[in-house]
This record gives C-alpha cells, sequence and structure tokens, in this order.
C-alpha cells in the first residue's frame, strides 16, 4: 500500500510539474524523487529502529516549515494581487469588491488570482518571483450572469452551484442558438465555463426564444 501511495504521488508530482509549464520544473520533482530514495535508503537501515519517535518528530517540523512557508508565500501573493487588482480595475473605471489567491499543483511560486469588481470577474496567473507582466487575463461581466440568472432561478443543480461558489460566472454555449443551448457555469476559482473541471462547472440547458426576449 505504501509503494503504491508514493508511486501515485510521484506520478501527481511530476504530471503537475509539466502540466503548469513551469520554467524549471524537473528542480521539483527531481527534489521529490531524491527524498523518496533517501526514506527507501533509511527504511533499509533500519532507521525506525533506530530513532524512533523522533522520526515522527522530524515529520511534523517539516510539516510545520511547510506550512508556515506556504502562508509567507500566500501573503505576498495576496500583496501582490491586491496591487495588479487595483490597477486592472482603474483602467477600466472599476472598483475591486473581493480578492482571492490559490496556489498551483507542485509550484509554490505561482498563483491563480480572481478578484471581482462591481462590474466584472477577473482571473490571472501570477508569480510571486521576479516581475512578469500579467498574461492570459481572462474577464467575465456580471451582467451576463444577473441576466441569466433569473432563467435558472427554478433548476435547483444551479441554486446548489450559485450557493457554493465564490467567483460565479456565466456564459452561453451557443449564443446564436435558435432552439435550446446550455448556460455554462463556473466558479472562477478554479476553471472557466466551458472547461468542466467536476463540481466546479455546471451546465444547464435553456430555451434560446426566452433568452433572446430579454431585456
Amino acid at each position: 500500500m505504501w509503494l503504491i501511495a508514493g508511486l501515485v504521488t510521484t506520478l501527481l508530482v511530476v504530471v503537475a510539474a509539466r502540466r503548469n509549464d513551469l520554467e524549471h520544473g524537473w528542480i521539483i520533482w527531481t527534489i521529490w524523487l531524491l527524498g523518496l530514495a533517501l526514506i527507501i535508503v533509511l527504511y533499509f537501515r533500519g532507521a525506525g529502529n533506530r530513532w524512533g519517535s523522533r522520526i515522527a518528530l522530524a515529520s511534523f517540523t517539516c510539516l510545520l516549515l511547510y506550512w508556515s512557508g506556504l502562508a509567507i508565500a500566500h501573503g505576498i501573493a495576496i500583496g501582490e494581487s491586491n496591487l495588479r487588482a487595483a490597477t486592472l480595475a482603474n483602467l477600466n473605471g472599476e472598483t475591486v469588491q473581493r480578492l482571492a489567491a490559490m496556489p498551483t499543483a507542485a509550484n509554490p511560486f505561482r498563483w491563480d488570482c480572481v478578484f471581482e469588481t462591481d462590474r466584472a470577474m477577473y482571473r490571472f496567473p501570477l508569480s510571486i518571483v521576479g516581475d512578469s507582466p500579467i498574461r492570459n487575463l481572462v474577464r467575465y461581466n456580471k451582467a451576463d450572469l444577473n441576466r441569466l440568472a433569473d432563467k435558472l432561478a427554478a433548476n435547483r443543480s444551479s441554486n446548489v452551484f450559485l450557493g457554493f461558489a465564490r467567483f460565479p460566472v456565466a456564459q452561453l454555449k451557443d449564443p446564436n442558438c435558435t432552439s435550446q443551448t446550455f448556460v455554462q457555469l463556473a466558479d472562477l476559482r478554479y476553471t472557466e465555463p466551458g472547461q468542466s473541471r467536476g463540481s466546479f462547472a455546471l451546465e444547464i440547458p435553456v430555451d434560446c426564444p426566452s433568452l433572446v426576449s430579454t431585456p
């Protein structure tokens, strides 16, 4: 069981490092593999019998150090996100209402930032190392969700989803439909409409004529 857990976790670390397009992703999974190799060597050398409970204490110490480092990185990400969000909002004559920053897999230096203004929802990736420009910025008008909310009011799934999502956004799957289409909902913290990701996205069928007649 420990072997299976180690193999699965290793696979996730390597895949996450590659899928996030890390500039030095090989460093992350190399450190991980070296750590696994060290654990295996210590196991066969009888480190458990020799050090006993001190191994558990060392593990908890490493965990606390990791949490502390992540908390510091999160604080830096929030500070940088607030500065950039305020700049973007000012360019569009908007006011920032709230903001969140989420770490990406296998990289504590890259974060996904989401913020809400009085008129829109934004998302952009942020590196807390260096001074890189904002790339891959996405923006969703809140008016689109407000316009579609009345059409979804009777749908239980959409009500549950909108009650859960902190940064909900919506779009029509086919704005030029003639009979039926889907309203694509997503929590922008995790994904975008049309990019299904489990419980963080939802598609609701709707009639096109009712949407066309909406003022």
